[in-house]
């Protein structure tokens, strides 16, 4: 009994910061069986609560330092299944690190070879298994291991149970886990530098046969509804016996098959039309599947055939710019490999390994300003502003995310800058907290005009000079630079290869590199 009132009255605890603390116990009743934050304390007379399984403590836990201290999760009974992977393994702002053991497989070597591999796994945020869908799916080699289990056999299925992501080509009915999966076409080849040359153009929008249902079966090619011009197309796993890229539109349907059929649509210019609503498609949180893709329930053949009669030209084309796109995130073994581990630190909300910057060597060690820059003479000192890197890091695979897996941009790395970032409201710069200086079309900030609505915070500009057999020319252009107002510096892209430029660039008030 005292042990009891003990819990239910709480104990103090000192954190490693020193901020003291009180745990809370709350007793609550679940269809008459009590409990305490979860744990089963009492089963009334002719009472089972077996059926009642025990939730992770953890996701009622207390936030225990600091001021959120006395902070305590309500009892729920909601599946956390899918949270209860091992977040401290990485502190947000760490790179995201994945151990990837050797195998010979394309999809293996370039998961090996990501920026983001490394060669020990006690200092991985996660570790991958592969597995051919035979062998035992996975074995635990260290305490609290975030697991990625990469199934390379595409005609089989594996199934998990708990916190472990699986990455695939075909799920059971029913067992695609929307927070933890993958559904994604593993036997992919190699990069292949000439591949581009093989895809057809997204041009003409009309091709010669207007839509097909791609099949497994071996039966030959037929025409499925004369009235709609839909042929019954025979598939395997890596062609059809006929070429896509005369095909507009490609119905599939699901099947074992469906991903490799995905692909191959995608390979071919020949917009997907999917025949269900709950089929998995590749990276389905990442990439926004409306702009590449049709879908419709799977009994709506008639209404699917109408919709695509009357797509306008745009559209199309449009669509299949779009694919061109999401077929760029899958189809070689290289491109996968990004794809995933993207999507993968995305949902561990880590970010990517950035660019190792690498400074060049100057033409001119000992060049410098000439600090005779004409607002001194008024008693303000020209400063030059720092490009903004990294301010972004947390927010460009959360914010910004969507943007750049559906625009085409690389997946390898956390961009260190944004240049497409949300602006502020034109009201912003009268509020105390604002940064913004306007500079614009005027050396001096406070001569600005109130009313033309500027929005950022100060901003400089950068002079970039080509030239090829033109000395004199531009080291005329750089003198005249010299108190151009809002200038942060000059950078000379110099072409004549096998020599130098002679003497050095002229003295300004900024540098000149």
């Amino acid at each position: 009994l005292l042990f009891f009132c003990f819990l239910l009255g709480g104990f103090a605890l000192k954190s490693p910061e020193g901020v003291s603390e009180l745990v809370r116990k709350s007793t609550w009743t679940k269809n008459g069986c009590r409990y305490l934050n979860n744990d089963l304390l009492a089963i009334p007379h002719g009472h089972s609560c077996e059926e009642f399984p025990k939730l992770a403590t953890r996701h009622e836990g207390q936030l225990r330092f600091g001021k959120d201290a006395d902070i305590e999760f309500a009892p729920t009974d909601f599946d956390f299944s899918s949270e209860d992977f091992d977040y401290s393994q990485c502190s947000p702002f760490s790179k995201f690190k994945v151990f990837v053991p050797p195998v010979s497989h394309p999809l293996a070597k370039a998961l090996a070879q990501h920026p983001a591999a490394t060669s020990s796994p006690n200092d991985a945020c996660i570790e991958i298994k592969f597995t051919d869908g035979a062998k035992p799916l996975y074995s635990r080699s260290r305490n609290n291991s975030n697991l990625l289990v990469v199934n390379l056999n595409p005609l089989s299925a594996v199934e998990a149970t708990g916190p472990v992501m699986i990455a695939q080509a075909r799920f059971a009915p029913g067992k695609f886990r929307a927070g933890l999966d993958f559904s994604l076409y593993p036997s992919v080849a190699a990069f292949d530098v000439n591949e581009w040359k093989q895809r057809p153009s997204i041009l003409p929008t009309k091709r010669k046969m207007f839509a097909a249902y791609l099949c497994e079966s071996e039966e030959p090619t037929r025409l499925v509804n004369k009235s709609s011009a839909i042929h019954r197309i025979s598939c395997t796993e890596k062609q059809c016996v006929i070429d896509l890229s005369i095909v507009s539109f490609c119905i599939l349907s699901p099947s074992p098959l469906f991903q490799a059929h995905l692909l191959l649509a995608l390979h071919s210019g020949c917009i997907p039309v999917v025949m269900s609503l709950s089929q998995p498609l590749p990276f389905q949180d990442q990439l926004d599947w409306k702009l590449a893709a049709l879908r419709f329930p799977h009994n709506s053949i008639g209404q699917a055939r109408q919709v695509l009669a009357s797509m306008p030209k745009e559209d199309i084309l449009e669509m299949r710019r779009r694919a061109t796109i999401f077929r760029r995130r899958m189809d070689n073994a290289e491109a996968l490999a990004r794809s995933l581990l993207a999507a993968v630190a995305e949902r561990m909300q880590l970010q990517l390994p950035t660019v190792d910057m690498t400074p060049t060597k100057p033409v001119f060690e000992a060049y410098e300003t000439n600090n005779t820059y004409e607002m001194e003479t008024k008693g303000e000192k020209y400063k030059r502003i720092a490009s903004p890197f990294n301010h972004h890091r947390y927010t460009s695979h959360r914010l910004y995310a969507n943007d750049r897996w559906n625009s085409g941009r690389d997946l390898t790395f956390t961009p260190r800058t944004l240049h497409d970032v949300y602006d502020l409201p034109s009201e912003a710069e009268y509020y105390d907290d604002s940064e913004i200086v306007r500079t614009a079309g005027s050396r001096n900030p406070k001569a600005f005009a109130r009313g033309l609505g500027i929005n950022r915070e100060p901003e400089q500009f950068t002079v970039l000079l080509m030239t090829f057999q033109r000395d004199e020319g531009v080291k005329e252009i750089i003198q005249k630079l010299n108190n151009c107002p809002h200038l942060n510096k000059i950078l000379v892209v110099w072409n004549n290869v096998g020599r130098d430029p002679p003497g050095a660039w002229p003295k300004i008030h900024i540098p000149v590199e």
